[in-house]
């Protein structure tokens, strides 16, 4: 009887690594995208005072709130994330990976499309 406890303790304790892990990365994801704000906010500066392109200050706008926005969405996701280690009994099981890859690819799709308005706006500096 105490090997089964035993073993669900250890199998806890793995699972508790597990949301670390996820944790962890979500704590990098959140201090990327502060950074990435940080880079709108000059950005912004530099439209306003070199490009004065109204549409171009709309759009770094909306990516300044559409970055905020995925920060208020990974700080729920961390949320959860510390919940479920908590209180949870299901575990860090494969519904949690899948949610897990969800925030990922979402963040990297975020990433990525800024990659690209950004290369727009340094590009109308070459004009």
């Amino acid at each position: 009887m105490s090997a089964i406890r035993e073993l669900n303790v250890r199998i806890r304790e793995l699972e508790i690594r597990l949301f670390q892990k996820d944790m962890a990365e979500a704590d990098d994801w959140i201090e990327g995208l502060e950074g990435l704000n940080h880079e709108l906010g000059m950005l912004l500066l530099i439209e306003k005072h070199v490009l004065r392109d109204d549409r171009i200050r709309y759009d770094l706008l909306a990516w300044r709130r559409a970055n905020t926005l995925t920060v208020a969405d990974l700080c729920k996701y961390q949320q959860d994330i510390k919940t479920e280690m908590e209180y949870g009994r299901g575990g860090h099981h494969s519904e949690w990976v899948k949610i897990h890859e969800r925030y990922r690819a979402k963040h990297m799709g975020h990433l990525s499309a800024y990659a690209s308005f950004k290369i727009k706006v340094l590009g109308k500096l070459l004009i």
